[in-house]
């Protein structure tokens, strides 16, 4: 992301009417497509030498009054309608049971 990334996936707070709904994944263009230039608000920086894994671009995004376009959220859990309507899809047990999924599987890794 930070030298070379023209898009990101970035967890945002989605604030729709003064209404916060939370943190939800959106795709975000972060350099312009032929200048390659870092659109405006939008800072990013390359975490420097991973040993053994230098050819991996990590890096870090700072976004200052950035607005990510309704039509950028990755809609698969929660929607969010022209109308600027907000809808959780599917069933929140199901989510939480992934979220703890997830967490299991990350403290089974750090043991090992």
């Amino acid at each position: 992301m930070g030298r070379f990334s023209t898009h990101a996936v970035v967890f945002a707070r989605l604030i729709v009417d003064d209404n916060d709904y939370g943190v939800q994944p959106f795709m975000v263009q972060l350099r312009d497509m032929e200048t390659f230039k870092r659109l405006p608000g939008i800072q990013t920086g390359d975490l420097g030498p991973k040993f053994g894994y230098s050819a991996k671009d990590n890096g870090w995004a700072i976004f200052n009054k950035v607005r990510i376009p309704r039509t950028d959220m990755l809609m698969g859990f929660c929607k969010v309608t022209k109308e600027g309507e907000f809808s959780i899809e599917g069933d929140l047990r199901v989510l939480y049971t992934t979220m703890m999924v997830i967490r299991n599987y990350i403290t089974n890794a750090a043991g090992n």
